[in-house]
């Protein structure tokens, strides 16, 4: 069988994934409609095919399962694979009235054939989009299938899926909110396995979720080891153990935690730079939830999650300023510039290397899509980038991207050395406060800063 077929319990899928959502609600209210009306006319104004924008493809397919429940469809997650055969018409047809989410990988985003160096891989793409239009023109009315596919980002989407007859109507739906993360996850560990102040703080659930299992799979292994967790040792889940997890089952490593190691100290002032420079870009609203080091067989791993309180106000503005991206960069270099400060340039480690990842990134999109540059705030410099690269990137527009990021990063982490230097009481103090007590929470963090601050 050439197709994944996933046609889940939409019982077990909340409300909650669509409820406010008012592009998908006005969809289902349009599709009932046509389904009532069967003529081939009310199912062109409602969309037969749709590309939704949105950047997780778990999230849309689990919304659209939740949608097909409500319009009483099945519904079909298909993954086209490379080594199969194409599937005919019938496989879709015997399951109708249903909703069929075809997987973007491979074939949606007209980018990605330039990442494949396998002209095989390009060719394959080409002809998965072929058959897909050809199963959008022969659109039953009498047995409904409709066909939605999403992408992250319009522009990039190939243009034979945009045109006429194809994925025509264009559905934009917001991001899943950390609530709904934390409500999905808790439901997967089982609510009468969690105590009752997890439960009762499904947003920060769902943040520390988000940040750690990007996938439903990896989502799904650590509930079950939380499920473990509570069975073994007879008891709730905390907070503080969806932690341990999150930081690969540290604790379980069998590795002592009580070693005051050289080690160990790196990575306190690893993570007391995240989270100092965090309290003093926001002037003291973003501190984070918690910080910690935790024991594991290659030394010690730490992780510092910022104010879920402070990201929610922030999501409220629906924008982000320059000052806001500065602070967003800052954050992630301090963790080596903190390294830097405890342990000298040669005794930097590698536990960077995301983090400065992350930075790379975000610092790459905004200078090409939002016209950001470095010290843009300076006086003359607000005019230095107003031209934004429309995809495909030429190699020019590419080279002078890197040169961009490159400064900005230097200028950014020579400011977050100097501001940790001056704050360094406050950055001691958190550090040591890691060494002793491996979990450091909100609570306990504010108290050391406002005693500098």
């Amino acid at each position: 069988m050439p197709l994944n077929f996933k046609n889940t319990s939409a019982n077990s899928i909340s409300w909650d994934l669509i409820q406010g959502n008012q592009p998908l609600i006005r969809w289902i209210s349009e599709v009932n409609r046509a389904v009532n009306l069967k003529d081939i006319d009310s199912w062109r104004l409602a969309g037969r095919a749709l590309l939704i924008i949105n950047n997780s493809s778990s999230y849309v397919s689990r919304c659209l399962n939740r949608v097909a429940e409500d319009l009483n469809f099945n519904y079909l997650h298909v993954h086209f694979s490379i080594e199969d055969s194409l599937p005919k018409i019938n496989n879709y047809l015997k399951h109708a009235p249903c909703i069929v989410y075809l997987d973007p990988k491979n074939w949606v985003n007209s980018f990605g054939e330039l990442e494949n160096s396998s002209e095989g891989s390009t060719v394959r793409a080409n002809e998965i989009r072929k058959h897909v239009l050809n199963l959008i023109l022969k659109f039953n009315p009498n047995k409904p299938v409709i066909y939605i596919t999403s992408d992250s980002d319009i522009t990039a989407v190939h243009d034979d899926i945009k045109k006429v007859g194809a994925f025509e109507r264009f559905l934009a739906i917001p991001e899943e909110s950390f609530e709904s993360i934390g409500i999905s996850f808790i439901s997967l560990v089982g609510i009468e396995c969690c105590s009752v102040n997890l439960v009762n703080s499904p947003g920060k659930v769902g943040k520390l979720v988000d940040a750690n299992f990007e996938s439903q799979e990896l989502r799904g292994l650590a509930a079950l080891g939380l499920q473990r967790l509570a069975v073994f040792e007879n008891r709730s889940i905390e907070f503080l153990d969806l932690v341990h997890i999150a930081t690969h089952d540290l604790l379980e490593e069998g590795v002592g935690s009580g070693s005051r190691t050289p080690v160990r100290r790196q990575t306190a002032f690893h993570e007391s730079g995240h989270s100092v420079i965090s309290m003093i870009e926001s002037d003291g609203l973003n501190i984070p939830d918690y910080t910690s080091i935790l024991p594991g067989a290659s030394g010690f791993e730490g992780v510092s999650v910022g104010s879920y309180e402070y990201q929610m106000m922030r999501s409220k503005d629906h924008q982000t300023t320059y000052k806001q991206f500065r602070g967003r960069i800052r954050v992630l270099l301090a963790g080596r510039a903190g390294e830097e400060i405890a342990v000298g340039v040669e005794q930097i480690s590698d536990g960077a290397s995301s983090d400065l990842e992350q930075a790379t990134r975000m610092a790459s999109r905004y200078f090409a899509k939002c016209g950001f540059s470095p010290s843009m705030d300076q006086p003359g410099n607000s005019n230095a980038n107003l031209y934004v690269i429309v995809q495909p990137v030429s190699e020019s527009e590419q080279a002078q991207l890197e040169v961009m990021v490159r400064q900005f990063l230097q200028i950014e982490y020579d400011i977050t050395l100097e501001i940790l230097r001056k704050n360094f009481p406050l950055l001691h103090d958190v550090a040591e406060r890691l060494m002793v007590d491996p979990v450091v929470d909100q609570d306990e963090l504010k108290e050391i800063f406002y005693k500098y601050r």
